[in-house]
């Protein structure tokens, strides 16, 4: 990377500071859209190929997951039945991606939709429970041990709430997946642990009813008491195995991004480094010095390996950035890991949940050393005045981090916030142009209310011609 260091002269401030979305990358034919991601990480967990899914009268893979995932929901009782069957796909596929798929997302859709799915897991409203809570209250309710057991899923009955079918099905697997399968360091130990304390409540549970003992008081106190437990020791290990599901989906995807972008070769850097120059070209005449903030896992601008530079570096690279941060996490780290998350607004940091949030994940892995990234503070230098968005679709989920951004430029009247957009297959300039203002609305909108509880501030940036919108 080119991080200066020594004394610097005024012509080496940042000038322009560049936020990167998932929309950059996919610009430079890099395949990493969710469904070709999805696509492929199915195909190769289940060993199952295109040629392979037609001659058996699936069109995708998508048609036979979806098939299997509904034939398991339909034919299983998951609290009575003695024999439950195998599916070849339960076995193989972690939580989140039966949630995914049970949700039908299956589209190419937008990674913060995706975000947006596990947000909405481990949230919850009037009519539903979260994911943690739904499991939580249905792993002593399954078929187990050789026994069917008699507790109900009590905790949403006395709340009135229901629990779908799908999440006695992920209770199930969490208690029957393979173990062997982790790549996350500690997951497999974690596992362990957390069927270790099911089993203990589960027993503790079973063996109070074969006793049958005790008056209607008695019993009351006694569900009360349990109930209880099972929300402070078994609720916080459903919430930590499945965030461990979650890393190894992100560690699937870390492979899936690396093995895309090694097979380019030296054009991922070379398209990377001319959509930069054509970006810049189209705000400054001349080359100007900037930094990067990407919420990409991609390092267009240090390809290097081992230490050693690559040997192809596009001209843009040579002098610039002066300061990157790539703010979930980077391929080429020693920390091995890269992060989904969600906003923090959305859960209370009590929350059995809250561990999800992106700024719990940022603190593990920051704390990790995330090597050769800047901090957030040298990233947004006072010396900036051009803010250059191109490829994100400022999606709720990412508003803290926008937020940081606009309280660092927008109070300075020199400092203008640049939309950059192109026009690809399948849409149109009007297009693109509507849905960019849209968000842009959405993002200085309740920036302002929640400054000032009016669009003020939104009003005066347009007024006062800060905000821009351009056509690459």
């Amino acid at each position: 990377m080119n991080d200066k260091t020594g004394i610097l002269k005024n012509s080496d401030f940042p000038e322009i500071l560049l936020v990167l979305g998932n929309g950059f990358d996919l610009t430079c034919k890099v395949p990493s859209g969710y469904k070709k991601f999805l696509e492929h990480t199915l195909e190769n967990k289940l060993d199952y190929y295109n040629e392979d899914l037609q001659r058996d009268g699936y069109s995708n893979i998508f048609e036979y997951t979806l098939s299997e995932l509904e034939r398991y929901l339909n034919d299983i009782n998951f609290v009575r039945d003695g024999c439950i069957s195998k599916s070849e796909v339960v076995p193989e596929l972690n939580s989140w991606y039966i949630i995914f798929l049970y949700r039908k997302m299956t589209n190419d859709i937008d990674w913060f939709q995706v975000e947006n799915q596990i947000a909405n897991q481990l949230t919850t409203n009037d009519n539903s429970m979260s994911i943690v809570e739904s499991i939580g209250d249905s792993l002593l309710s399954i078929y187990q041990n050789g026994k069917s057991m008699i507790r109900t899923q009590r905790i949403s009955h006395l709340n009135n709430k229901k629990i779908e079918k799908i999440y006695e099905l992920l209770s199930y697997n969490l208690l029957n997946k393979k173990l062997d399968s982790f790549k996350v360091k500690g997951s497999k130990d974690l596992f362990i642990e957390f069927r270790k304390k099911e089993n203990e409540l589960w027993k503790e549970y079973y063996e109070y009813n074969e006793r049958n003992i005790g008056s209607t008081i008695d019993r009351e106190k006694f569900e009360d008491t349990f109930e209880s437990k099972l929300e402070k020791e078994l609720f916080p290990m459903v919430a930590q195995v499945l965030l461990a599901e979650l890393k190894e989906l992100e560690m699937d995807f870390r492979e899936y991004l690396t093995l895309s972008i090694y097979s380019m070769d030296l054009t991922y850097q070379k398209n990377a480094g001319d959509l930069i120059k054509a970006i810049l070209e189209e705000i400054e005449k001349e080359t100007a010095k900037y930094n990067v903030l990407t919420f990409n896992y991609s390092t267009p601008w240090d390809m290097s390996e081992k230490g050693k530079r690559a040997e192809y570096l596009h001209p843009i690279f040579k002098e610039n950035p002066i300061k990157t941060l790539n703010l979930h996490g980077r391929l080429d780290s020693e920390t091995q890991e890269i992060i989904f998350g969600v906003d923090d607004e959305f859960l209370s940091p009590l929350s059995n949940e809250y561990i999800f949030t992106k700024t719990s994940r940022t603190l593990d892995l920051y704390t990790k050393g995330m090597f050769e990234n800047s901090s957030m503070s040298e990233i947004l230098n006072p010396s900036i005045k051009k803010i250059i968005f191109f490829g994100h679709s400022l999606s709720k989920a990412d508003y803290g981090y926008f937020r940081k951004i606009l309280d660092s430029y927008i109070d300075n009247p020199e400092a203008h916030f640049i939309f950059v957009y192109n026009v690809y297959e399948g849409t149109t300039t009007d297009k693109k142009r509507r849905e960019l203002i849209h968000s842009i609305s959405s993002l200085f909108g309740e920036y302002s209310i929640n400054k000032q509880s009016n669009t003020d501030i939104f009003r005066d940036l347009i007024q006062n011609n800060r905000i821009l919108i351009v056509e690459l």
